[in-house]
């Protein structure tokens, strides 16, 4: 029997495990956006070591319905019944992916607005979508916007040109961190017990070692 043609399609959230146990996520996947495909082609950039390449290859099923939020995330803004509601306290957007457009971000920014009570965090290498985003809807105050560095070793010169960054995340290899005496703050530890990333502090660079 062929599917119906207007059969509801919801956005899904996943409940990691491991370092982020405990912590949902809306997440898209990196192997549908072609500005990660690009970066990951670039010996120098951290995607070219993307641990969510890794995983999605491993995981089919996952790798299914992350494809399926990166097309309802990017394809249309969404309407009042699409938005998600979350019964948690922290939550992250984009552990597998980036944002795809300018309508990506927007809708994580109504989805943030929708969960007053849910702290958001945002990862992203992409911050021109998230710039355009926050300037037409504003910033709520419950979204965390972490600009992603895009070279391992590197902290991004322009994360300063955008007044709503948070937080810079970094990741740097063991031989680099040795080198330079790279403060780590970003460990092996549960997000959850930690969770820095996810309330406005006095942490501003978030240092990772590489995996």
């Amino acid at each position: 029997m062929a599917a119906h043609a207007n059969v509801i399609r919801q956005i899904f959230i996943s409940n990691p495990k491991g370092k982020m146990e405990g912590i949902p996520t809306i997440t898209t996947s990196m192997m549908c956006n072609p500005i990660c495909a690009k970066r990951a082609t670039d010996k120098t950039s951290v995607c070219a070591h993307c641990y969510a390449q890794r995983g999605l290859k491993t995981y089919p099923a996952a790798r299914k319905r992350y494809e399926e939020n990166t097309d309802i995330l990017s394809s249309h803004d969404l309407e009042t019944w699409e938005i998600p509601v979350l019964n948690s306290r922290i939550a992250r957007f984009e552990s597998h992916g980036d944002l795809v457009n300018v309508t990506h971000a927007k809708n994580y920014i109504r989805i943030a607005k929708a969960n007053p009570w849910c702290s958001f965090a945002i990862w992203t290498k992409n911050a021109s979508f998230l710039d355009k985003a926050i300037k037409e809807l504003g910033k709520p105050d419950n979204l965390i916007c972490v600009y992603s560095s895009d070279h391992l070793n590197r902290v991004s010169d322009d994360y300063s040109k955008y007044n709503w960054v948070d937080k810079v995340f970094t990741v740097y290899d063991k031989h680099f961190i040795q080198e330079h005496q790279v403060e780590i703050n970003c460990g092996a530890r549960n997000c959850l017990v930690c969770h820095k990333c996810y309330e406005h502090n006095d942490t501003f660079f978030v240092n990772e070692v590489l995996k």
